[in-house]
């Protein structure tokens, strides 16, 4: 159940366990073998949202091998490693995690463009953040109101897909973002990823930081729940907020 996966998350979150964040069937499979290899190079368990819609669900897959090219990160790592030890104190493994595991696995999303815009604009003014389901849920949305790719896209909409959605990977959010007017964010269930992308753009100069919106307005009103999956109606009422005045 919805309940159940967010009591999972928010257990992940407080091991500080990373959590990748799968759209499909194919993404799972991938996403299984990607977060295998970030763990081995982070020495973090790593996590997967499984979401019934995709676990109980059917799809053509690619599973051959060769369709991944992961890069390891030029990151320097201490010699002995990041992994446990005999003789490890609880402040020295919670050291080794917060500077270094986490980083790592961050670096990993990073070097491999885990995180990427999957509905790019030439004039970029809107930007939507989307992780896991809400990835397809979006462009269901975008048509339940009229309004194509291509159309978003002329309309200076860019989208942008998270695959780990904790710990947000910060500086290529951040590039994304910059001199954007508006963030949307897309998220079933609580603000995991709005509450980190503020912290991430907060240093940003106010001309290049936009506003960011998602489970309340710029003005603290309600607009997305935090408490459930967000219907595709809702969804689309989220996107006409934030659509210029001259969309009709």
């Amino acid at each position: 159940s919805s309940t159940t996966l967010h009591q999972s998350e928010m257990a992940m979150m407080d091991a500080m366990i990373p959590i990748l964040s799968p759209a499909g069937v194919q993404e799972l499979l991938d996403y299984a073998v990607t977060g295998w290899a970030m763990s081995r190079f982070s020495d973090a368990c790593t996590g997967i949202v499984a979401l019934s819609d995709t676990m109980d669900s059917g799809a053509v897959v690619d599973v051959s091998l060769n369709r991944f090219n992961l890069i390891q990160p030029a990151m320097e790592l201490p010699a002995e490693g990041l992994h446990l030890r005999g003789g490890d104190n609880p402040m020295e493994k919670e050291r080794r995690m917060r500077e270094l595991k986490i980083p790592a696995a961050q670096a990993y999303v990073r070097a491999n463009a885990l995180d990427h815009v999957i509905l790019p604009s030439a004039t970029p003014r809107i930007g939507i953040v989307v992780t896991g389901q809400a990835a397809r849920d979006v462009f269901e949305a975008m048509a339940a109101i009229g309004l194509s790719p291509k159309q978003a896209s002329d309309l200076g909409m860019t989208i942008y897909k998270v695959a780990m959605p904790w710990p947000l990977e910060p500086q290529a959010i951040r590039e994304f973002a910059r001199g954007l007017e508006n963030i949307l964010v897309l998220e079933h269930k609580r603000p995991l990823i709005e509450d980190q992308l503020r912290s991430a753009l907060y240093n940003l100069p106010d001309s290049e930081r936009p506003i960011i919106e998602g489970k309340r307005t710029r003005d603290g009103k309600p607009l997305l729940p935090d408490y459930a999956s967000i219907t595709i109606p809702e969804m689309a009422e989220a996107l006409m907020h934030i659509l210029p005045d001259s969309f009709d």
